[in-house]
């Protein structure tokens, strides 16, 4: 099979809407991708059963999409309380800025935070004296307070 210069553009077109659909990172790439194995296996003697070309190679995009969900995910924890802040800091700073978060907490707050994450909600909400369930919503609104320090007084008015 040969795609013609318009032919691969509508086709790259609908393969990266399919991959933003399924909410990849870097569709364009992943569309590519699609698209370089799809004809690499074609150059390789594959036969394409499918009535519509194109279905052959959407064939391979779910198989992307597959792979990259299998994939570990590296997230920051306050990745999702403040990106913007995350593209403009570097990972020291970002350390130190957490730091400084975590040192204006009080004490109780800080020691059920850190309890949490290093000994679990069952082991620490025993710690406590208190149900896990309770603990999980102390942390959530510990997490809350850290993330708008971390806004800043600027971003926390909108």
């Amino acid at each position: 099979m040969r795609l013609s210069d318009a032919e691969f553009q509508l086709l790259h077109g609908k393969l990266c809407r399919f991959f933003e659909w399924n909410r990849c990172r870097s569709p364009e790439d992943l569309a590519q991708d699609a698209i370089l194995r799809g004809l690499k296996r074609m150059a390789e003697g594959q036969e394409n059963y499918a009535e519509n070309p194109q279905s052959y190679f959407f064939g391979i995009a779910r198989n992307i999409v597959r792979e990259e969900r299998k994939k570990p995910q590296m997230r920051s924890t306050g990745e999702e309380d403040c990106p913007d802040r995350i593209d403009q800091l570097g990972a020291l700073q970002w350390r130190i800025l957490l730091r400084e978060c975590l040192e204006q907490l009080d004490t109780r707050d800080r020691d059920l935070l850190v309890g949490y994450i290093l000994d679990g909600a069952e082991k620490a909400a025993r710690a406590c004296g208190i149900t896990p369930n309770a603990l999980r919503i102390r942390v959530s609104r510990i997490r809350r307070k850290i993330g708008e320090s971390l806004r800043g007084p600027a971003d926390s008015r909108e």
